[in-house]
């Protein structure tokens, strides 16, 4: 990381309340790029998909490995349909969880291409930064928010680096 952590930090020198950081990518955007994959593979994964964001416990790579095993698909055509639906999956929990917090003073870190959350009036944008200047941005944050990648067999470095700066970290993991 960066800078020395500062954990024991006053509430009063911690000037931004809730923080997100990380990419929020439009997921019509990844919806179009799943879409450009064979129209059958699309129908066969729609099902499978529909289950996944219904379950916020389920492993997408330990789903998709069941549903669709490797003699399934052709292996590059399994990877690039594993891409996609990764991405799309992620980039509409990302999107779902900052529209459930749009009423909060939200600090938004990160590449965010999605309309609906760019039009949240109440979040303040600050773009991408580098990653070594994380954790001086969760040392001035009271809660930070992390909407976990698609694997649940550990946690986000985010929470960690959250937890080591003294912030609250609020995760879906």
């Amino acid at each position: 990381l960066g800078t020395d952590l500062k954990p024991d930090r006053g509430a009063s020198c911690r000037d931004l309340d809730i923080v997100f950081t990380g990419q929020v990518k439009d997921p019509d955007e990844a919806w179009l790029e799943l879409r450009q994959l064979p129209s059958a593979v699309v129908s066969a994964a729609l099902p499978w998909m529909e289950r996944v964001l219904a379950a916020a416990d389920c492993s997408l790579l330990r789903s998709f490995e069941a549903e669709f095993p490797e003699e399934a698909l052709a292996p590059e055509l399994r990877a690039e349909l594993f891409l996609r639906v990764n991405s799309f999956v992620r980039s509409w929990k990302r999107q779902q969880v900052l529209l459930s917090v749009r009423r909060l003073p939200v600090h938004v870190f990160g590449s965010v291409r999605s309309p609906r959350v760019l039009a949240i009036a109440g979040f303040r944008f600050h773009g991408p930064i580098p990653y070594r200047e994380l954790d001086s941005v969760l040392c001035r944050s009271r809660i930070a928010l992390n909407v976990t990648p698609n694997f649940h067999a550990g946690c986000h470095d985010r929470i960690i680096t959250a937890l080591a700066c003294g912030a609250l970290a609020a995760t879906d993991t």
